[in-house]
């Protein structure tokens, strides 16, 4: 019927796509503090969730709004950084320091890819008490403004720090 609520599909209440992963990307950090909390798993296992997390939090879609993206990252990062975390990039030595800085960063990287996804593999881990160091393979791959896929491969070491569950506290991406 037309001009009724929900006759085309808009109004609806369903979700849209983007919405539902920002609400995702949040959720799955809430629950993953929380099973880090009360698990049993070592603590090897909780850093290997805890990166596979962040890496997925970083992912960009040119299909999701930025603002939508914006508080979607932000919400992953207060569940998986501490607020004063660092990161070191030699294609954005700019990058300031804090959450903010990260989410900054990633807004760039969105203008330069229409999608962009962030994987870490093949992960040391060595805990040292409350920290720990994990070098990893670290990919980005996406299509870029002009269409072409891109693949970047390059070494990333996080800091870890104990922290309500494990917490991203230094990113620092190698160079090619």
């Amino acid at each position: 019927m037309k001009g009724k609520p929900g006759a085309d599909g808009a109004g609806d209440g369903r979700l849209s796509r983007r919405r539902a992963l920002a609400w995702l990307a949040v959720g799955a950090g809430a629950l993953l503090m929380g099973y880090a909390l009360f698990s049993k798993e070592s603590p090897e296992e909780q850093i290997r969730r805890t990166v596979t997390v962040f890496a997925a939090a970083l992912a960009s879609d040119s299909g999701e709004n930025p603002l939508v993206a914006k508080a979607r990252v932000r919400g992953a990062l207060e569940e998986l950084t501490v607020p004063e975390m660092t990161i070191t990039f030699p294609d954005f030595p700019s990058v300031r320091a804090g959450r903010d800085g990260l989410s900054d960063a990633l807004a760039t990287v969105r203008k330069l890819f229409r999608t962009a996804e962030v994987e870490l593999s093949d992960l040391d881990i060595e805990v040292t008490g409350d920290g720990a160091l994990v070098t990893a393979q670290g990919k980005l791959s996406g299509v870029d403004r002009h269409g072409r896929r891109r693949l970047h491969e390059r070494e990333v070491q996080l800091t870890l720090v104990k922290d309500d569950g494990w917490r991203v506290k230094r990113v620092a991406v190698g160079t090619e």
